[in-house]
């Protein structure tokens, strides 16, 4: 086995999984009463939740329409990854700010062939778009 140094940024770029929206019912709150940031391939929901303890979820959903199983999971790994890759601004934006939220956000693939730069293009600029909406 190999010893890995004992890095912050190793961890800092990594997805817990209490970092992920679980459960039926908060994707039915966020999708009933969030707000929508529509993009070309990715929408976006994301709901405010006042008195919470300044934490950020995301939830990641791919319809049947959109295609076959398989697809459905490559489609949800490529918006986990650029996620994961850009949502240190949010969380950073969220404990500066005086607000005690929590944001719960989901991210929706749209019909077509997704590849992982217009993916990643889509959710920054939403992740940006929510930044500056706190």
């Amino acid at each position: 086995m190999r010893d890995r140094p004992n890095n912050t940024d190793d961890r800092r770029n990594t997805l817990p999984r209490s970092c992920i929206l679980r459960g039926t019912g908060v994707f039915n709150r966020v999708f009933s009463n969030g707000k929508r940031l529509p993009g070309s391939i990715v929408d976006t929901r994301f709901l405010i939740i006042e008195d919470g303890t300044q934490q950020v979820k995301a939830g990641f959903v791919a319809g049947k329409k959109t295609g076959n199983a398989p697809y459905r999971n490559k489609c949800k790994r490529l918006m986990r990854e650029a996620y994961r890759l850009h949502r240190h601004g949010l969380a950073e934006t969220l404990r500066q700010s005086p607000l005690t939220a929590d944001i719960h956000v989901v991210f929706a693939i749209r019909r077509g062939v997704p590849d992982f730069i217009s993916v990643e293009n889509d959710i920054k600029s939403h992740l940006e778009q929510l930044q500056h909406a706190l």
